[in-house]
């Protein structure tokens, strides 16, 4: 069994079987799924049990939404109103769910350019909202005014998400319709502007238009289109090629095989490294090329570390310093990246000060205002500490650690953390942090954060990531 999510649910069930309903529990829906052989269950409204065999045509939500407490067992949440809390099974699905992804677009154009807002400002991958940070287009005003792009080839666009200018200007952006190849899949019009949205499209084509159905200028600071490929063979010179995301590198390379430098630019990249047979490439430095099998071991960070211009096509990014920008080859790795969080229970601490229970650094709530009851708390002590369990023996790769920012964060600056009583990662800064995670490296079960200066320990959550180590129990019923 493992938590995949809060998705939405909707009368046209996104899982199609009740299994049950009443006095609901997670582990009660797990057994009622499983014993019908499903892939996967969700849990919702406190009390409802669904199973399917796929997920996800609605969209995923916020872990938030899906906090309502279950009526079975009330220190677990199990979904909300048209929400499901979704976990497998693990049970092979009959289909793979269909998840729709991010559609790169290029071959922009648009009805005309003011205040030198050109159209590729939409499809640049910086979503900054504000016009003077460059990230906007702009046409003259007009009725009708457009703009454009394409994807590499045709598909079937399940969603379209409109980042709209919010520096000033937002209610020009409130009647509209969204065409592809000509033919509208979405509109809007309505009297309040919106930040940010998503409308659901279901079409298939290449063409996505956005254009204005009142005497407005045009202005979107980015466009993202949501889908998947029509079937047919690819048009596409890098097929199988995705981006993965901006991860770190370090002396001891996560991407051990250096393909080339020099000019160079994100397909001659892709070039090298599938040549080699490798399932993994990523571009560094503006001109390095790297490649291998699997990635993420020094941990990833926004994209936005990732935006230095490729040497050999300016109009792209290659990376940074330190920092690779990470692509598939659409070739088999010969082993899967290794990421996963491990659960974590049977916690304790050094002592309890203003209510701040051990629990709340495990409850999946990562909250850093104490206020919202989010936080830990111990007496101001040299050596106070807190720890949690792993189910079972695990090589620990990470931990990441949520610090507290209403105030006080600057009390977290001096501490070890443990894995059964050997320190693997230590801290100590005049800084203080907001979120970070620190590699560990360690096999054990008992993870333990403990300072080495006289201030109280708060932790508002503690994420433990790696893999169990030795046979996989099974589930306690």
């Amino acid at each position: 069994m493992r938590f995949v999510g809060c998705y939405i649910d909707k009368k046209k069930r996104d899982l199609p079987v009740m299994a049950g309903s009443g006095s609901m529990s997670i582990p009660k829906c797990y057994r009622l799924c499983r014993a019908k052989r499903y892939a996967y269950f969700g849990v919702q409204y406190s009390k409802e049990c669904w199973c399917g065999n796929s997920y996800g045509k609605y969209g995923k939500r916020s872990k938030s939404e899906c906090r309502m407490k279950c009526s079975g067992k009330k220190s677990t949440f199990c979904g909300s109103s048209w929400r499901n809390s979704i976990y497998t099974t693990g049970l092979p699905a009959r289909r793979r769910p269909r998840v729709s992804r991010l559609l790169p677009l290029s071959r922009c154009s648009q009805h005309s350019i003011a205040a030198r807002g050109k159209c590729r400002r939409a499809i640049d991958g910086n979503t900054n909202q504000n016009y003077g940070k460059k990230s906007c287009t702009h046409t003259r005003t007009a009725t009708g005014a457009w703009w454009q792009a394409r994807t590499s080839r045709r598909a079937r666009i399940t969603s379209v998400r409109i980042y709209n200018r919010r520096d000033c200007c937002a209610n020009r952006l409130r009647n509209f319709v969204i065409k592809v190849d000509g033919r509208v899949c979405a509109s809007y019009r309505s009297s309040r502007a919106f930040s940010v949205r998503t409308f659901r499209c279901n079409a298939v084509g290449r063409t996505v238009r956005i254009q204005t159905r009142n005497r407005v200028p045009l202005t979107l600071c980015e466009v993202q289109v949501f889908g998947r490929y029509a079937k047919g063979r690819s048009r596409s010179r890098t097929p199988g090629m995705r981006f993965v995301g901006c991860y770190i590198d370090k002396k001891k390379r996560d991407l051990p095989v250096m393909a080339g430098s020099g000019s160079m630019s994100i397909p001659k990249c892709y070039r090298l490294c599938r040549a080699k047979r490798y399932a993994y490439f990523g571009v560094q430095y503006s001109k390095e090329c790297w490649c291998g099998n699997s990635y993420g071991k020094y941990g990833k960070r926004s994209k936005s570390e990732c935006r230095m211009k490729c040497s050999g096509k300016k109009s792209t990014f290659c990376g940074s310093s330190w920092r690779n920008s990470i692509y598939t080859t659409g070739l088999p790795a010969r082993r899967r990246p290794r990421v996963s969080r491990l659960p974590l229970s049977r916690c304790s601490q050094h002592s309890v000060g203003w209510n701040g229970k051990c629990s709340r650094a495990i409850d999946g709530n990562t909250n850093q205002n104490y206020g919202k009851k989010s936080c830990t708390h111990t007496r101001t002590a040299t050596g106070a500490w807190w720890q949690a369990r792993t189910s079972r023996r695990a090589r620990i790769t990470s931990v990441r650690i949520y610090n507290r920012r209403d105030c006080c964060a600057n009390r977290l600056r001096n501490f070890v953390i443990k894995v059964d009583g050997r320190v693997c990662a230590s801290y100590r800064s005049s800084r203080a942090f907001s979120v970070r995670t620190f590699r560990c490296n360690a096999v054990g079960r008992t993870v333990r954060i403990q300072t080495r200066n006289r201030v109280p320990l708060t932790l508002c959550e503690v994420q433990v990531f790696g893999r169990y180590v030795g046979r996989t129990p099974k589930p306690s019923r």
